[in-house]
């Protein structure tokens, strides 16, 4: 996803496609990653410096893990103020960063009431197919983001079974 931001030097470039609503507001860069490692944080550390070039703010970095973190990041993170997510050491190429990932959600204490963003990182990291499987399937926040997955996937499923349609009468 930074790579589509930013212009990467090595083997690939992609032009960056930038955009910050307002000067006022802080800079938040959203990263989903399968897989957080050392490897992943070497090479954000690029990306979000070039942030700071162009922008000239330190952005605030938000880091979904959608399948694991490697032992490496999570033993150098701590418990983030922001609530079921790790805090990584970034002071000198960010304000921030959080990272959210299934081991982070696991250890901190959970509501009745899931927070928005909790639910967010449990409806990512779970993999559960059906909302049945789902911890707190219950929650209003969960059942929206089942709810949206269902009606995107009828849609794709609408749109596939049209082209085939299509296609058969050629």
């Amino acid at each position: 996803m930074i790579t589509s931001l930013m212009k990467v030097s090595g083997p690939t470039e992609t032009d960056p496609t930038w955009f910050w609503l307002s000067s006022g507001l802080p800079l938040i860069i959203e990263e989903f990653q399968h897989y957080v490692g050392k490897k992943f944080m070497k090479r954000a550390i690029i990306y979000y410096t070039q942030a700071f070039n162009k922008y000239g703010v330190d952005p605030i970095l938000i880091v979904v893990g959608i399948n694991s973190s490697s032992l490496d990041i999570t033993q150098l993170a701590k418990r983030s103020r922001a609530q079921g997510c790790y805090s990584f050491l970034c002071a000198m190429w960010a304000s921030e960063c959080i990272i959210l990932c299934h081991s982070s959600i696991d250890k901190c204490t959970l509501t009745e009431s899931l927070d928005p963003f909790i639910a967010f990182g449990l409806f990512l990291t779970k993999d559960t197919a059906s909302i049945i499987d789902m911890p707190w399937n219950d929650d209003k926040t969960i059942k929206l983001f089942y709810s949206l997955a269902v009606e995107h996937f009828e849609g794709v499923a609408g749109n596939i079974s049209h082209l085939i349609g299509i296609y058969n009468k050629c």
